[in-house]
């Protein structure tokens, strides 16, 4: 009887240990369901809009790099957020980004300027963006930027306007992928 007794006690402490563990694995925040910064092309991108984490789909992620210019533009997994189905997508300037480091980019209301910002519901694309935006600026930092095999990695953060005034704050967006 003491033998079976202490089988059920250790079964007991064991099975508290197996929810500990799962109660711990799961993100807590929204930046934490973020894909970590990484530099190695894993083609993941991921970003916070207005606080809720998005979390990029590979298959629809489009990142390209040439001249000094990056594009960049995807939408999220399914159900990854209360925000369902959102894109987001930036595109500046020629000899912009041209080497590691930070990057401060002027959001202009200018539609024939290359700089793009602009962020929306998918049947809606870009509800938000630098359309509707006067003034502000985006950040991005590059960590990694190979040109010799295609690889580019770094952060991001902008904020963009609706037509109607309300505002979009894209913060601790980050993105790793292998472009060409």
């Amino acid at each position: 009887m003491k033998h079976l007794n202490l089988v059920l006690l250790l079964a007991a402490f064991s099975s508290l240990g197996l929810h500990c563990k799962k109660e711990h694995d799961e993100p807590k925040t929204e930046l934490e369901k973020l894909p970590p910064i990484t530099m190695e092309g894993k083609q993941t991108f991921g970003w916070l809009a207005n606080g809720k984490a998005i979390i990029g789909d590979p298959s629809k992620f489009i990142g390209d790099y040439s001249e000094g210019k990056l594009s960049f533009s995807g939408g999220d997994l399914p159900f990854s957020s209360q925000l369902d189905d959102n894109d987001i997508g930036f595109t500046t300037n020629p000899g912009v980004i041209h080497s590691t480091g930070m990057f401060k980019i002027p959001i202009k209301r200018n539609i024939g300027d290359w700089t793009y910002f602009g962020a929306g519901l998918s049947f809606i694309p870009y509800t938000y963006s630098n359309q509707f935006t006067d003034h502000g600026y985006a950040t991005i930092n590059i960590y990694r930027l190979d040109t010799i095999n295609y690889y580019m990695a770094g952060t991001f953060a902008f904020t963009v306007y609706s037509q109607f005034g309300d505002s979009l704050v894209i913060t601790d967006g980050r993105f790793d992928f292998k472009y060409h």
